[in-house]
């Protein structure tokens, strides 16, 4: 429907009167002109939660309608050949060549690969995250530039974040967005494990310290939602979400445990791990397993804690669970195929 206001759907952002942050989506009129600059809603929805509507705070969706609705466009895609060609120039990729300082380079570029990650001319040495759907087509990819140092993203000036379609200059350019990683869920059955953390990169840095399990990534808060998880409706979900948003995580977990009516446990690991450090700032899953070896040994622990739980409810899962190896060789041609999930960073 077409409504007198609405939020500008292009991915054009505004500075939040709130936290000062370039992350606000502002209010447009019928003519698409864009309505007083205090009009609109902040991105950064657990870190701010900015949202002033016009009209004395009316619901948007009670004004009357003046047209009527439209068909929804088709999904877009990226052409293969784009993709493609995004997936070398490692050498210059600053996540890739922060990587290869931790883990055997052997293994980083196999983790690369797998999990369809690129480098773009952005910036210089950036990283791009396709998302390919399990139809193995592009939606689009995420391009995020990442300290070859320090392994964390650059967000001063400002962050330096965008999407392959922007850069192409695609117009009209409808991304609907998948998990990072939901290509490989069509090797899953009904009876898999799959775990939840918050970035692509700690996807691929649990990926390579757990080859034991597959990782994906929901990208994003906004994207841990029922729609999102649809295809994991039958898998039974672990999340390990990073200690700044670990109540809110809890709370979406259990309204879409309820919409799905699928299994998801929220574990308290890093929240612990927070409180035990007195870290004032958020812990990051990809972070601490980099910079601490015991956090491993640790981490296997609680694993096996919880899937023994999940196997003494539902005794099926045992048949796809295998106790840890700290000492397994890693096969590069195949990872086993149990599926951890991962959010978005």
């Amino acid at each position: 429907m077409k409504y007198k206001n609405e939020l500008d759907k292009s991915s054009k952002k505004f500075y939040c009167p709130k936290c000062s942050k370039k992350r606000m989506v502002r209010f447009i009129n019928l003519d698409g002109d864009y309505l007083p600059a205090e009009y609109g809603r902040c991105d950064r929805v657990l870190k701010c939660g900015y949202f002033n509507k016009p009209n004395g705070g009316d619901d948007i969706s009670n004004m009357h309608v003046i047209y009527p609705p439209k068909p929804k466009p088709p999904t877009s895609f990226i052409k293969r050949e784009i993709f493609e060609a995004s997936m070398r120039g490692y050498e210059r990729n600053n996540l890739y060549q922060y990587l290869i300082k931790h883990y055997d380079e052997n293994l980083v570029k196999y983790v690369f690969l797998k999990y369809n990650v690129g480098t773009s001319k952005a910036w210089g040495g950036s990283t791009v995250f396709w998302q390919m759907d399990g139809s193995g087509k592009l939606r689009s990819g995420k391009v995020m530039k990442y300290n070859a140092d320090s392994g964390k993203r650059v967000k001063k000036p400002r962050p330096l974040i965008t999407w392959a379609h922007s850069l192409l200059n695609l117009n009209q350019f409808n991304l609907k967005q998948v998990l990072f990683g939901e290509h490989l869920l069509s090797d899953l059955n009904n009876e898999n494990v799959v775990c939840l953390v918050e970035s692509e990169k700690t996807t691929l840095v649990c990926a390579i310290e757990f080859p034991q399990f597959n990782w994906i990534a929901t990208g994003s808060f906004q994207l841990f939602r029922p729609k999102s998880l649809q295809v994991l409706k039958e898998s039974s979900i672990i999340v390990f979400p990073d200690t700044d948003a670990h109540d809110a995580w809890v709370k979406k977990a259990a309204e879409i445990s309820t919409d799905l009516k699928i299994e998801i446990d929220v574990s308290d690991f890093l929240k612990k791990k927070s409180v035990k450090s007195n870290s004032k700032k958020g812990l990051d899953l990809a972070d601490i397993l980099v910079r601490n070896n015991d956090i491993k040994a640790q981490l296997e622990t609680e694993f096996n804690t919880i899937l023994k739980t999940k196997i003494m409810r539902h005794p099926i899962l045992g048949k796809n669970i295998e106790s840890f190896d700290k000492d397994m060789v890693i096969d590069l041609s195949s990872f086993k195929k149990l599926l951890c999930f991962s959010k978005i960073g």
